[in-house]
């Protein structure tokens, strides 16, 4: 919790909400080398420009103690809904919006649209945020991880196979064949998995578009030219 000075209810003030994997509330991951903490230094410039936030771990990451077979989508909606709800309450902040990166995005979004109407809601910044449905962007960045001269075709009816049976799931009918891009089986391996299974399948069938199609506030969204994960085209 990062708190400008000034008058009470002056201040503009967010939440800070990461994206997937285990990445934390500054934005580090394990997965990823560095110590930069992204979420960290622009918390850390914005309250030098008079802007307060917060930051915080998501369920199962980071420092959070909560179950990992209880956490749901939802749960990461509410959380973000409750962090906004703990901003209001602090006595220098004003409107309170969000800022979502990657993953996050889609959780700003779903607790906007709950929020929306509130009068101290200021809005959402979205950060390289997917408008495609995440199960759809997976697929997109495997291909690209390809080395040159694998059949395309022949990628994208493994691919598509996969898809139909995380979406059959829990139905079981074998596992799917991903000779072409052995790196899918770990996104097999995740939806099967007993604890954080359906976690990774609610993730993986959200569709972004329906939260961001009913939702009526201030939004900034901002793609990066150079972002590994998620194309510049997702935010046009």
């Amino acid at each position: 919790l990062l708190l400008p000075e000034g008058d009470a209810a002056s201040a503009p003030c967010v939440v800070f909400i990461a994206g997937s994997g285990p990445t934390n509330r500054d934005w580090l991951s394990a997965m990823l080398p560095g110590t930069n903490g992204s979420a960290r230094q622009l918390a850390e410039a914005l309250v030098e420009e008079g802007v307060g936030s917060i930051r915080y771990d998501k369920a199962v990451i980071g420092e959070s103690t909560w179950p990992i077979g209880e956490a749901t989508l939802d749960l990461y909606r509410d959380e973000a809904r409750q962090a906004w709800r703990v901003m209001t309450e602090q006595p220098v902040c004003g409107r309170v919006s969000f800022i979502g990166n990657s993953e996050g995005s889609v959780h700003s979004f779903r607790a906007g649209v709950l929020l929306q109407n509130e009068p101290r809601f200021g809005g959402i910044v979205s950060l390289s945020g997917p408008a495609t449905g995440l199960l759809d962007l997976v697929k997109i960045q495997l291909k690209a991880q390809l080395p040159e001269g694998r059949d395309l075709e022949a990628v994208d009816k493994q691919l598509d196979d996969l898809d139909a049976r995380i979406r059959r799931l829990p139905v079981q009918d074998g596992p799917p064949v991903l000779s072409l891009i052995p790196s899918a089986a770990s996104i097999w391996m995740s939806v099967l998995h007993p604890l954080q299974g359906e976690l990774v399948r609610d993730i993986l069938l959200v569709e972004p578009l329906e939260s961001i199609g009913v939702y009526t506030g201030a939004a900034l969204i901002m793609g990066a030219d150079l972002d590994v994960q998620v194309a510049p085209s997702e935010a046009e």
